[in-house]
């Protein structure tokens, strides 16, 4: 039987319902799934209080990270690794970087084949950039990528990205449409 490592943190719980979507099938084709939650030390909240979320700004596009959890109780060795990440700032999130800078990250990623899937607005490039300079960091191969964005209009979403990540508020207002991630890349 083989074995997947699905890895992830998911501020608001949108990037979990995605990554529970994209797996969904492969403990019918006799995989193994572990699914493992990246947690802050310090949590983040959500909504994001105003100065907060401006506040975290230089250390997410620096890519400086946080201190996270030790994930407890994994497997020795697995087939495939499955990292979802969400965007800060052009970056991956403070706790993907941060992780992936533990001695945890290297040991499980070391000559793992990795797919990266990101739920995210629409610039996640440069960051998928970033994370390829993490995987080759902890020997990762990394063999594919699955970028699920914003059906919108990317204009639109300067507006509703951050009124849906300071209020929680996702319906419609005005002539905006609602921030969801359903066009895959």
């Amino acid at each position: 039987m083989k074995k997947v490592l699905v890895l992830y943190y998911s501020q608001s719980g949108q990037l979990k319902n995605v990554i529970e979507s994209f797996i969904s099938l492969l403990p019918d084709a006799d995989i193994k799934v572990d699914l493992r939650e990246i947690k802050p030390k310090i949590p983040y909240p959500y909504p994001w209080p105003f100065y907060k979320f401006f506040d975290e700004f230089p250390g997410a596009a620096h890519m400086d990270g946080c201190a996270v959890e030790e994930i407890e109780n994994l497997e020795d060795d697995y087939d495939l690794v499955i990292l979802g990440y969400t965007i800060w700032f052009l970056a991956p999130s403070s706790p993907i970087v941060g992780f992936m800078k533990t001695g945890q990250a290297k040991k499980l990623f070391k000559n793992k084949p990795v797919i990266t899937l990101i739920a995210c607005r629409d610039m996640w490039v440069m960051a998928q950039e970033k994370v390829k300079g993490l995987l080759k960091e902890v020997g990762a191969k990394l063999i594919d990528n699955v970028a699920l964005t914003d059906q919108g209009r990317g204009i639109y979403s300067f507006a509703t990205t951050p009124r849906w990540l300071l209020t929680g508020k996702k319906m419609l207002f005005g002539f905006f449409h609602r921030p969801v991630f359903l066009k895959v890349i």
